[in-house]
């Protein structure tokens, strides 16, 4: 006698799809007053950006502020080797990446680094705005695979993702900085991503960027510091780094994480 078992979840078509409305929704509805406050109260923390410079040691420096008012005074052009960073996504953001290619173009060195993470959607915008930048070459994208995330299907394309995607650019003039380098590479996601901030990305991932588009010694920025993980895992590998945020809390968190790395160092 044949067993018969329970037939496969997701057979049909209409049934993906549900499931793929369902999280849609989720993800779509309404703006609870929860969050509707947490929204306001972070943006009234912005726009109390200090302007402050915090030297946390001698190879970090961080700075409150937004991108699009940092001066001469605060980063001295032509001094960056690489920019890694990660903006936030969607519709609403997507002017920051005018801001971020004319940061790039002002303050990278000739042959310096711009690794720019984006989300899939507007990866054309995306393209589009930082191609403008004269002086701006288009590298490579690396795709950086997240081994037993959730998926998530963009409604706009069908599609689900499972990799982040991270673009390359390099200012002219240029050479390579190293040969036979993957665009590729696949790490588990942890819980612990988001401790530091609601958009943390996981250390492990961050460190294959960084070993992509440094060596060390070298000066790196994020213009849109976090929670921060890009400094460590500069220090990590031995790279001088300035962090910018316009949210004084990013900086608290991140002189904080900072002092307990350097603590744990020291104890080691």
């Amino acid at each position: 006698m044949t067993k018969v078992g329970r037939p496969r979840k997701h057979t049909d078509e209409k049934t993906r799809w549900r499931k793929a409305s369902k999280a849609y929704r989720r993800r779509h509805r309404p703006v609870t007053p929860r969050t509707a406050r947490k929204r306001a109260e972070q943006a009234a923390r912005e726009a109390q950006a200090t302007g402050e410079r915090c030297t946390v040691s001698p190879t970090v420096t961080l700075l409150c502020k937004a991108i699009a008012d940092v001066t001469d005074d605060d980063v001295a052009p032509g001094s960056l080797d690489a920019i890694i960073t990660d903006p936030p996504y969607g519709r609403a953001f997507l002017p920051l990446y005018d801001a971020l290619g004319a940061f790039a173009v002002r303050y990278l060195k000739p042959g310096g680094t711009l690794a720019t993470q984006h989300g899939d959607v507007f990866l054309d915008d995306v393209l589009r705005r930082l191609g403008a930048q004269p002086g701006l070459d288009f590298q490579v994208q690396l795709l950086w695979h997240l081994q037993g995330a959730e998926t998530s299907t963009s409604m706009t394309t069908g599609y689900s993702y499972f990799t982040k995607s991270i673009l390359v650019y390099r200012k002219a003039p240029w050479t390579p900085l190293r040969y036979n380098q993957s665009q590729y590479w696949s790490l588990p996601q942890t819980s612990t991503r988001t401790a530091h901030h609601a958009w943390g990305q996981e250390s492990a991932g961050i460190a294959e960027i960084v070993k992509r588009v440094t060596t060390p010694g070298m000066l790196v920025c994020d213009p849109f510091l976090g929670g921060g993980t890009t400094a460590l895992v500069a220090l990590e590998q031995h790279a001088a780094f300035i962090g910018i945020d316009k949210d004084p809390a990013h900086i608290e968190t991140v002189t904080a994480r900072l002092a307990a790395y350097r603590a744990a160092e020291a104890a080691a």
